[in-house]
């Protein structure tokens, strides 16, 4: 529910006032005016309506996010700005952002290369030096021919961050929980997480050590590689958060 506002803009219609390009010309503006000096009408308009249409822009923005915007107590209103948060007031905080969220089923068989079922842009610089990201897949294992094993995946920078050699054990539902994170630097990662399917729960790592660059574009993939073109698989799900430390 919207709240309220009573900081106005001065001068809407910008009648009788300066241009940006005279206004930033303009010696009383850039020199301060002096004693006694009298204001010209088109200067002060211009200052009024730069001014008050910043201020009236931020607590119309406050207002629509349900706050009571008012001059009558002072006291009121800086406490009430209090909640625009700064920098200053995210330090230690993790920053958690969805990035990824396919919850489309998508069954995949009669392969026998390594197919991208899942692939994800990660930007350069967005996962900060001691930040991670939180990947989720899950899905069936509908049929799994005896051995050789089929093989999932997940694949950061090209480089391998888990493997799944699947078992005719594990032709059941399946459940990867796995995060990749930068140990205090942009180039090196490791992994954790943990596995769950028919066949039992299996802690991932930390084990795998990447060398991924985070400066620079990165793709994330989840692939799948079958022994048999026999063998089928469903995925039902693929979320990645980025959590970043402020």
């Amino acid at each position: 529910m919207a709240g309220t506002n009573n900081f106005l803009q001065f001068n809407p219609t910008e009648f009788n006032q300066e241009s940006d390009v005279a206004y930033a010309a303009d010696s009383l503006r850039a020199g301060g005016i002096p004693h006694n000096a009298i204001i010209p009408s088109p200067l002060l308009n211009k200052f009024c309506y730069q001014s008050s249409t910043m201020v009236a822009a931020l607590a119309q923005m406050l207002a629509n996010k349900g706050f009571n915007v008012s001059d009558a107590d002072f006291p009121t209103l800086y406490t009430l700005l209090a909640n625009i948060l700064t920098t200053a007031d995210l330090t230690g905080l993790r920053l958690i952002q969805n990035i990824a969220a396919d919850l489309n089923t998508f069954n995949h068989t009669g392969t026998t290369t390594e197919d991208v079922i899942y692939s994800l842009l990660i930007p350069a610089n967005s996962l900060h030096s001691a930040g991670e990201l939180r990947i989720k897949v899950s899905g069936v294992i509908a049929n799994q021919v005896a051995s050789p094993s089929s093989t999932m995946r997940v694949r950061f920078g090209g480089q391998v961050a888990m493997s799944w050699f699947i078992f005719p054990a594990d032709a059941a539902n399946f459940y990867i929980d796995l995060k990749i994170f930068n140990t205090n630097n942009p180039n090196l990662q490791r992994t954790s997480g943990v596995r769950n399917s028919l066949s039992g729960s299996v802690v991932l790592g930390p084990a795998s050590i990447l060398t991924a660059n985070t400066t620079i574009n990165q793709t994330l993939q989840v692939t799948i590689q079958s022994a048999s073109t026999g063998d089928t698989q469903q995925f039902t799900e693929f979320t990645v958060d980025r959590v970043n430390f402020s």
